[in-house]
């Protein structure tokens, strides 16, 4: 999926274009539920990259891993709020 405002690429179920900051709003929901499910999600992203830099720095820089995926979310068809 593509961020409608700058074309960023997107995991599916994303409520957040983590580059630019839209959020986008899912049929049936009330803007408030939008809002507030969008802010979760970004708190979890947060924490997910909080931690992949953690993980960094504990590495050396020679024997970096895999690192792991972000969170999967459900896909669903989404509008971009204005």
């Amino acid at each position: 999926m593509k961020c409608p405002k700058c074309d960023a690429q997107l995991p599916d179920g994303y409520r957040f274009c983590y580059k630019c900051g839209t959020m986008f709003a899912f049929p049936g929901e009330t803007p408030e539920e939008s809002v507030r499910l969008a802010k979760e999600q970004y708190q979890k992203y947060v924490q997910y990259v909080r931690a992949q830099q953690a993980q960094q720095e504990q590495q050396p820089q020679s024997s970096q891993q895999p690192q792991q995926t972000a969170p999967e979310q459900q896909p669903a068809q989404q509008t971009a709020l204005r």
